[in-house]
């Protein structure tokens, strides 16, 4: 967990524990049991602000610990994406020590599952329109997310995250009859 001005500026360690119970409710069905091993706060103004483009792989060269048997999960301050990991046959995936998931912590909030999220990429779980170039965003097959009241949301009213389904794809799967939602 980096921080950039003390522990305050990034989640805690209780947070990291509501996330992994939140983890471990995401990939029950499955029988998959993921724990942790040790948590590290590092202060690091320069890994805070994380630039996927240019950081990626000094941060992990820097701090990954055990890549062959640990997946590393580094929660930074502010990035662009809500997270990512590469796919296990990805020239850096499989146990390459860039195999790893980094998060934006305002992204972490519980019931987001963008851990879980980043994690099925770890097991190498795609996108559900990859792939899938005729597929133009927002038609009818694109994913969508759930509106407030959690029903399927086209019209564009605000979801829990507060934006529109067409800014929010990609969160639920998609909505084609042929594929169940994720």
């Amino acid at each position: 967990v980096f921080t950039d001005g003390g522990a305050s500026t990034n989640i805690d360690q209780a947070m990291i524990n509501t996330l992994m119970v939140g983890l471990n409710a995401d990939f029950a069905a499955y029988n998959i049991v993921l724990c942790t091993d040790s948590t590290q706060f590092i202060e690091d103004a320069a890994n805070y602000t994380h630039d996927r483009a240019t950081d990626e792989f000094s941060l992990k060269n820097t701090y990954a610990i055990a890549p062959s048997k640990l997946i590393n999960v580094y929660v930074v301050g502010t990035m662009t994406p809500y997270g990512y990991a590469h796919l296990p046959y990805d020239p850096n995936g499989g146990t390459n020590i860039n195999e790893e998931i980094v998060l934006n912590q305002n992204y972490t909030s519980v019931g987001m599952h963008t851990l879980a999220h980043n994690m099925g990429h770890i097991f190498g779980l795609e996108h559900t329109f990859a792939g899938v170039s005729e597929i133009a965003s927002c038609s009818s097959c694109y994913e969508k997310v759930r509106n407030i009241n959690g029903s399927s949301n086209t019209t564009g009213v605000s979801t829990p995250l507060g934006g529109s389904y067409t800014s929010e794809g990609d969160k639920e799967g998609d909505w084609c009859s042929d594929t169940n939602q994720t």
